[in-house]
């Protein structure tokens, strides 16, 4: 079935031939040397060279040459960040950072926090999440609730939709492959008046390699932004999803007794922001955001009837609210100083408990001083008071020198977070897991050292950071009985680890990146420590690619996950599993053959390695896609 799609698509493309990508062959050389720029980091415009914190960018661009569709493959080729998947695509997914709970990574989605009060780990998000129409995506390490409150505790993921400009072009595309995976959507940006747009649609399917595994997700995306004067400018994102997985459950035949091969889940995302900017004066800016995100996830379990199972029906809903004003003040003695307000309302319910909301009110500043030349500290606090968890305050202090003579930068952080406790955590009403409404918010404090080097006239440019954090009141289930207990402030963590990564052009039209993290993760429960599972000790990643005359773009990569260990829940009390190493090898090709047409060609785990990224979930094996693009 998958071939006929493949020679069904080719013949549609070859049909037309006024197809419109620039020719790649004439790319130029592009300087590495500490010049990329993040808003992330401070919450300004800032360039690489003055930030004091570890942090990671990818490009929308770089993406979508790589041919990186989903947003967890991406985050893995990146220092410091681990994405965990159920078994294959779709599969229940979430993000680490650096060794940290899955639960202390916050993820915001231009400039709105997607973890919500029902599902803190941002799983109903991540299990669809894909890579099209977007700027950047940012990965910050590191304790940051001084800049964006509660879930910041290992660092922050920020993605941005793509703003449009310049002609309206298009591009539709589509692709086939094994498993009866089929891939199709469009794409478009452009400016009409004073309007800049960009949109997509995508709907993506496959059948995986299990029975009772099929995968199907669409997706969209739309911004706008309006010129309104020369100092104010207006904007909207709207960003959604809706994927079905069906969820076959463990493959272990100790597990089968349990498991219902015909399970499904759905999950439904919807995310809406207004924005202004407005350059108040010369030395002001101020910025209004305002938006809403919300979230549907329902776990269907078809009745048993050889285990005189009924079946159930789990349905979890969730929103959140959030308004942040910000200013940006340019002041004398070189001082950026940024201080702002926010309110945020997270809301939801499950099977377990009736709706229940809470809100929480910020004050947040922070200065940037280049105390000498190329010499910047930056100085933070942040005030949050939630309506059942109470206060928290946390603070932040980096510092970064840039040798100019080597190109050399030396940087580190110190900082406070935290993490509230969630509404399930707080308003469970289940005996099975009963909340508890005097929950404190988790804390941690954490601090990394590290050194930035570009050689080569800004060819090459490589980094590397050690780094240390140590989480406190961690909130912890504890059994009352045999199928009954509560939540309580009793665990504690702790993280550290060495993180690097290097990005190159050695050549005109070469272009490589890798990134190596050692991470120890443990937690301590009842005066055992132990370390945290599915977390990796070792990971590492390579991407290479070139650009070929004639149009053709070929590429390679890799990731390693090594020393993992896994909780098994089939024996009471649970053991714990070393989980086996394993290749990830990928290939990916386009070929441009005039303006307007490329056909595309990739191909994942290549080596067909069989791994289990969880417990008896197996990955995928090898998968093979070919398809076309058509521009206009």
């Amino acid at each position: 079935m998958a071939t006929v799609r493949v020679i069904l698509l080719a013949s549609l493309v070859v049909s037309f031939q006024s197809f419109g990508a620039e020719d790649q062959s004439d790319a130029t050389t592009s300087n590495l040397a500490l010049d990329r720029v993040i808003v992330t980091a401070t919450r300004t415009f800032e360039d690489e060279s003055r930030i004091g914190s570890a942090f990671s960018q990818l490009t929308g661009e770089q993406l979508e040459t790589e041919q990186i569709i989903d947003l967890k493959n991406a985050l893995n080729t990146t220092p410091g960040a681990f994405s965990l998947e159920g078994g294959a695509r779709g599969g229940f997914t979430t993000v680490s950072i650096r060794g940290n709970s899955t639960s202390y990574t916050l993820i915001l989605v231009d400039g709105i926090k997607v973890n919500t009060g029902m599902f803190s780990d941002a799983a109903p998000f991540l299990d669809f999440a894909q890579t099209l129409n977007l700027d950047t995506v940012d990965i910050v390490r590191g304790p940051y609730s001084t800049l964006y409150g509660s879930d910041a505790i290992g660092g922050v993921v920020s993605l941005i939709t793509h703003q449009g400009s310049g002609t309206s072009k298009a591009m539709l595309f589509g692709e086939a492959g094994t498993f009866d995976s089929l891939r199709a959507g469009l794409v478009s940006d452009g400016q009409i008046g004073k309007i800049d747009y960009s949109f997509h649609y995508v709907h993506d399917e496959t059948a995986n390699a299990r029975p009772n595994n099929y995968l199907r997700v669409n997706g969209y995306s739309l911004r706008l932004d309006a010129t309104l004067s020369p100092s104010v400018t207006l904007g909207m994102t709207v960003r959604g999803q809706y994927g079905q997985y069906e969820e076959p459950s463990s493959d272990r035949p100790v597990d089968v007794p349990f498991d219902d091969p015909h399970a499904k889940a759905t999950g439904e995302t919807n995310l809406l922001t207004l924005f202004l900017n407005w350059k108040t004066a010369d030395w002001w800016n101020q910025r209004f955001l305002v938006g809403g995100y919300s979230e549907r996830y329902t776990f269907t379990d078809p009745p048993i009837p050889t285990q005189n199972f009924p079946g159930s029906l789990y349905i979890a809903k969730a929103l959140n609210l959030q308004a942040d004003w910000q200013n940006t003040f340019e002041l004398p003695a070189g001082n950026v100083a940024v201080a702002g307000a926010t309110y945020y309302l997270e809301a939801g319910h499950d099977n377990t408990f009736p709706l229940h909301e809470q809100n929480n009110f910020a004050l947040y500043l922070q200065d940037q001083w280049e105390v000498i030349p190329n010499l910047t500290l930056t100085a933070g606090g942040r005030y949050d008071h939630y309506e059942y968890a109470g206060n928290a305050f946390t603070y932040r202090f980096t510092g970064a020198y840039l040798f100019t003579p080597t190109n050399t930068k030396l940087r580190a952080s110190y900082g406070t977070a935290f993490k509230a406790p969630d509404l399930f955590n707080t308003f469970s009403i289940s005996p099975a897991a009963l909340g508890n409404p005097n929950l404190k918010p988790e804390k941690s404090q954490g601090f990394d050292v590290g050194i930035d080097q570009s050689f080569g006239e800004g060819r090459i440019a490589i980094s590397a950071s050690f780094f240390h954090n140590y989480i406190d009141d961690v909130i912890a289930f504890v059994p009352s009985g045999l199928l009954t207990g509560s939540y309580e402030n009793q665990n504690t963590g702790e993280t550290y680890g060495i993180e690097s990564e290097f990005r190159a052009v050695p050549l005109k039209n070469w272009e490589a990146r890798g990134a190596f993290t050692w991470t120890e993760s443990y937690f301590t429960s009842a005066g055992i420590t132990r370390r945290s599972i599915y977390m990796p000790r070792y990971q590492f990643s390579f991407d290479t690619n070139y650009k070929f005359p004639f149009g053709l773009t070929v590429g390679f990569g890799a990731l390693f996950v090594g020393q993992r260990e896994g909780e098994d829940f089939s024996f009471f009390p649970a053991e714990f599993l070393r989980l086996g190493d394993y290749w990830n090898l990928r290939a990916y090709a386009r070929w441009e053959l005039n303006s307007h047409f490329a056909l595309t060609f990739r191909g994942e785990n290549l080596a067909d390695q069989h791994y289990q990224t969880t417990i008896g979930f197996p990955a995928l094996g090898t998968t093979l896609f070919c398809g076309a693009e058509i521009r206009f």
